[in-house]
């Protein structure tokens, strides 16, 4: 291991449980081997929690992201806002939700949080796709148009069951479907179609060698 924090959190080369593609020991970002208890302390998990993927600061205007954090907090969620180092909001203006700043790279908030929470809000960023792979519910706001983001990039996920496209800041009957139904196989049959086991990425990868 080159990094010393990276072998203090995942181990000795030696116990990593699937390969490893790169020179640091590290592993693709779907094949790596979650706990969520370590997860529950590390972000300080509750009940119910929704992961927010925070607009770009050039969509906020059009978010309704003070309608949408009511609605979860209503609904009592904890909520992990996750923004980028570019696109920097005070945590101060949202006291009721815990802001998530880009921190380490493998793996990524973004991919430990896709694993650990209940839902998405999501505002048109591919981040839909880790949502499907991880069994995350996603609700999503158009505000980049219908020829970027997850429109542009991911048209093929649109319709699906576990989708739900909001306009209005009250998501509140998207949020009692979401609790209420189970979206197993609709998830297992869209990553069949779609994508991949998640645990055999590296796999896949190693076999084109």
């Amino acid at each position: 291991w080159k990094d010393s924090v990276h072998e203090q959190k995942y181990g000795k080369l030696g116990e990593v449980v699937h390969h490893t593609l790169f020179e640091d020991g590290t592993i693709t970002k779907y094949d790596v081997q979650f706990d969520l208890d370590n997860l529950s302390n590390q972000y300080k998990l509750g009940k119910k929690n929704a992961l927010f993927m925070f607009p770009k600061l050039e969509d906020v205007s059009k978010s309704k992201i003070d309608s949408i954090l009511k609605n979860l907090c209503d609904f009592e969620y904890n909520i992990y806002i996750k923004t980028r180092g570019k696109d920097p909001i005070n945590p101060k203006e949202y006291p009721n939700v815990k802001v998530i700043h880009d921190g380490e790279w493998h793996p990524h908030p973004s991919i430990d949080l896709s694993f650990a929470c209940d839902l998405m809000i999501n505002f048109d960023s591919t981040a839909v796709k880790e949502a499907s792979i991880f069994n995350m519910p996603t609700i999503n706001y158009n505000v980049k148009g219908k020829d970027r983001g997850f429109y542009g990039r991911l048209p093929f996920l649109l319709n699906e069951n576990f989708i739900f496209h909001a306009e209005s800041g009250d998501i509140s009957q998207i949020l009692e479907k979401i609790e209420t139904t189970n979206f197993t196989s609709d998830f297992e049959q869209a990553r069949k179609k779609y994508f991949f086991d998640r645990e055999n990425v590296c796999d896949q990868i190693l076999s084109l060698v």
